[in-house]
């Protein structure tokens, strides 16, 4: 299963927990999760992205989707320590 989101993920802790919840509950019914992402100046969503750089380089982002446990771990690794502006951790 495919999971994409808006690629302003990075900065909304509340996404990327829904997310890490999302794809626990997917592995734990032995669902092969991966997670769809790219550069947030290259569209927040989706369909921006696709607009913006057509379908050929979509199907790029979708060829090159990381394992969930992959984008977990880079994802802990990338905002270990951060902080929001109202000093909330964005990882749990």
């Amino acid at each position: 299963m495919d999971l994409a989101f808006d690629a302003d993920i990075v900065v909304k802790a509340e996404v990327q927990s829904t997310f890490k919840f999302l794809g626990h509950l997917l592995n734990i019914a032995k669902a092969i999760v991966r997670i769809i992402s790219w550069d947030l100046q290259m569209g927040k969503g989706c369909d921006n992205f696709i607009v913006a750089h057509g379908q050929e380089k979509w199907d790029e982002v979708l060829n090159n989707a990381t394992s969930y446990r992959e984008w977990l771990k880079k994802l802990e690794q990338q905002f270990h320590g951060y902080r929001s502006p109202d000093n909330q951790r964005a990882i749990a």
